[in-house]
């Protein structure tokens, strides 16, 4: 598997105030393009001829000689640093689910959690990392290395496979905070994107396994058209930005202006509506109740059944019903975003008024022809140029 220096998933002033354009700059398009430089450059000599082809985390596992060490950390530490990290307010701000249980029993709180982190981080003299990782007991940990080392490493004081780490290395911070450690160590939490950092834990380490950079990248879905991402969205940000692209784009498209389109379905639709719930009326009614108790943010859905049967449902966040997991899966041919952002500047919090006019501008022909050129063959609405 060849080496290869990935994009940032962001651009260089996506982390201000926190952590500033120019570091951002040097950081990526320098120092870790020099790591991939001089790994595969050592990897090409006679006497590394074993480690040629392998993935990077069998590398450094493998990472007795120095240069191997060095690169192959600052690699591997790397890729994974700038996926850890999201512009402020972009990510859950939060541990959740089982991560946040484990937090929870092994350090007592996420507080706790971080004032240990935040110690190792400090504390570590000179270059380094500071890292939270999960144990070969299961139990979380925390633990720092030097230079480029990471704790999956041979003779690493503490082993672990990390799920969040932190680069102590000066050029990582000393252009905005000079001598200020603490003061980045404190700013490196308004980036911690725990969307990523639950997936590492959910995915692979809970279950012993290494986080393989290639794959969490998103390499296997690289190319795919938005259907095929969103089907096989099984990673929290694949989820959330394919999820969220998806379905804005198929929601516009079901609307129009005022009075320039259909304001009922035609053909085998509405037949299908009446057969399954009575009436268009009745199909709305149930339609806007699901819309209007979908608790926080999420999505209420007209769509097609495995069976092919006409069906409604609602889905939480940026998820729908053709991805994995779900749990009334169909082929959407309608949706309607009940995120407080598509109406709040409006309606504030009456959302059932929003829900109610959004029958006004509901384009039935394009929706008839989801269903019609679609959904009724079992085929997902694909969405040009995607």
């Amino acid at each position: 598997m060849s080496i290869e220096f990935p994009n940032l998933p962001y651009s260089y002033s996506a982390l201000e105030p926190y952590i500033d354009t120019l570091t951002m700059n040097l950081h990526h398009a320098q120092h870790h393009q020099t790591y991939v430089h001089s790994l595969k450059k050592f990897l090409e000599t006679e006497q590394n001829g074993e480690l040629k082809g392998k993935d990077i985390v069998e590398i450094i596992q493998n990472a007795k000689a120095e240069k191997i060490r060095n690169n192959g950390g600052g690699h591997y530490n790397h890729s994974l640093f700038w996926l850890w990290l999201a512009p402020p307010g972009t990510a859950n701000s939060a541990p959740y689910g089982n991560l946040s249980a484990r937090i929870d029993a092994d350090f007592g709180s996420i507080d706790a959690m971080k004032t240990q982190f935040n110690a190792a981080a400090a504390t570590r003299f000179g270059s380094g990392w500071a890292w939270l990782g999960v144990g070969s007991n299961g139990k979380l940990g925390i633990t720092s290395t030097p230079n480029q080392d990471n704790p999956l490493m041979p003779d690493v004081d503490e082993p672990m496979i990390p799920i969040l780490g932190l680069d102590v290395w000066e050029h990582s911070y000393f252009l905005k905070y000079q001598n200020r450690r603490p003061e980045y160590i404190h700013a490196f939490w308004k980036l911690v994107n725990w969307d990523q950092v639950v997936y590492c834990y959910d995915e692979h380490a809970s279950k012993q396994k290494p986080v393989p950079v290639e794959m969490y990248q998103g390499g296997e879905l690289k190319d795919k058209d938005i259907v095929q991402v969103v089907q096989n969205a099984k990673a929290e940000p694949i989820r959330n930005n394919a999820g969220g692209h998806y379905n804005h784009s198929l929601f516009w498209t079901v609307m129009g202006p005022p009075g320039s389109v259909s304001q009922a379905p035609g053909g085998k639709l509405k037949a299908k509506i009446q057969e399954a719930f009575g009436s268009i009326d009745r199909m709305k009614e149930e339609f806007g109740t699901v819309a209007a108790e979908r608790f926080g943010s999420g999505w209420a859905w007209l769509g097609v059944k495995p069976d092919g049967t006409v069906g409604i449902t609602s889905t939480m966040n940026q998820d729908n019903p053709l991805m994995p997991n779900a749990v009334d899966p169909m082929i959407p041919i309608m949706g309607l975003d009940v995120w407080e952002h598509a109406y709040y500047l409006k309606y504030h919090n009456r959302r059932k008024e929003y829900i109610s006019a959004f029958w006004n501008i509901t384009n039935w022909d394009q929706v008839t022809a989801n269903y019609d050129m679609f959904a009724s063959k079992q085929n997902p609405i694909p969405i040009p140029g995607n």
